[in-house]
């Protein structure tokens, strides 16, 4: 999904666009594209797929019946049904936590943009302090699941974050563009679609790897460093 989604967003643009975004004639199927294959993604993984998501107890697995608990898990449908009130607090609670966040980082922006033009740092840097902000929550949960052992649910955090990002904001930023008249400029340059494809290339090897190392996390840590070098290059 990432590597699809990330290419469709910051990659294609670049060679087939006019000055680094798409014409209105690639905008519409870019976007049609991104949508269905986000909303397949989501059906697959609250359907069929509901369990290659879900956080499994390795105490489960030492026996033939929680092996067979663990693969008899419901879908959405049983989850909505049994735990209804739950969802929908939480549900509330998502949505009056992460208004503020919003809004915050929205005047926030201005003000790190004048701050960070009189230092003479990187416009960009800017974007990166606000995608930390508000990412923040997320980034906090997934170190107490990692701490806890529970690495599915990093996976869930880190990745699922990162395609929901891309697969609903690039065709919002689209849409809006086309309605307005104004021309979104997706394309990277050549040093952070480097980067890009090193990091995606970087997590395949990682979650395809038997077992994860303290190697693979060195790794990861020294391609931020880099990007950070390439931010104020």
């Amino acid at each position: 999904m990432l590597v699809v989604l990330v290419a469709l967003a910051f990659g294609l643009p670049a060679l087939i666009g006019t000055d680094g975004s798409y014409t209105t004639g690639q905008e519409i199927p870019i976007v049609v594209l991104t949508l269905v294959l986000y909303a397949f993604f989501l059906y697959r993984q609250m359907g069929a797929q509901a369990s290659d998501f879900t956080e499994v107890d390795p105490r489960l697995l030492r026996s033939a019946e929680g092996r067979k608990k663990a693969e008899a898990t419901g879908g959405i449908r049983q989850v909505l049904v049994e735990h209804r009130t739950e969802v929908l607090v939480r549900l509330a609670l998502l949505v009056v936590t992460v208004i503020p966040i919003v809004l915050l980082s929205h005047d926030m922006a201005a003000l790190l943009d004048d701050g960070l033009g009189r230092l003479g740092a990187p416009v960009a840097l800017a974007g990166v302090l606000i995608a930390g902000i508000v990412f923040l929550p997320e980034s906090i949960t997934a170190v107490r699941a990692a701490l806890g052992g529970e690495a599915q649910r990093v996976n869930n955090l880190c990745h699922g974050a990162l395609v929901s990002t891309v697969g609903l904001t690039i065709p919002a930023v689209l849409i809006i563009g086309m309605l307005t008249g104004q021309t979104v400029v997706l394309a990277e340059s050549p040093a952070n679609l480097l980067m890009l494809g090193v990091t995606l290339l970087l997590s395949v090897t990682t979650f395809a790897a038997k077992r994860v190392t303290a190697m693979h996390g060195a790794a990861h840590l020294v391609t931020f460093a880099v990007y950070v070098i390439v931010l104020f290059s």
